[in-house]
């Protein structure tokens, strides 16, 4: 733990703020809900209804990631070359739904893809050089990591 780093803990909305939201008809109600969404800038009416009516229009762009441009290229060819893709993911909901993701757009867009979830008892978390040997063994020559795999540098050399 470092000592010099400290909790840092948000003011509470005003009092009243949580009766804003009920006039939405939205459900949300509570004080939890409302200080979650005065914690993350929302302060009116309105921008309680564009919080939660979000669209694509709304989400970053995914190209704006290092190295993305070059991820996308080399994925794109391993399916125009007929590769295998393996697509490795964690446990946890995130990782499990990005490995589904990613699995059926490869899929969707003509390739061939192999999900690996470990498992957490005997696998352990995050990528590893028996997932690496599964893959292999599979066929697969390019793998792909979702939600998991910065740190594993041993395990990207062993692939």
């Amino acid at each position: 733990m470092t000592p010099d780093r400290k909790w840092q803990i948000a003011e509470p909305p005003p009092p009243g703020f949580r009766l804003d939201l009920g006039a939405l008809g939205s459900g949300i109600r509570g004080p939890l809900a409302a200080r979650l969404l005065w914690n993350r800038g929302i302060r009116t009416d309105s921008d309680v209804a564009g919080y939660f009516s979000s669209g694509l229009d709304d989400l970053l762009d995914p190209l704006g990631l290092p190295d993305m441009a070059a991820a996308v290229e080399r994925i794109s060819r391993a399916i125009k070359d007929g590769e295998t893709v393996g697509v490795f993911g964690d446990f946890d909901v995130d990782g499990l739904t990005g490995t589904a993701i990613v699995f059926r757009i490869v899929r969707k867009l003509g390739g061939k893809a192999v999900p690996y979830i470990p498992n957490r008892e005997t696998d352990g978390h995050g990528l590893s050089t028996g997932a690496v040997d599964s893959f292999h063994s599979a066929g697969v020559t390019l793998i792909t990591t979702v939600d998991t795999g910065s740190t594993a540098v041993n395990e990207i050399a062993y692939a």
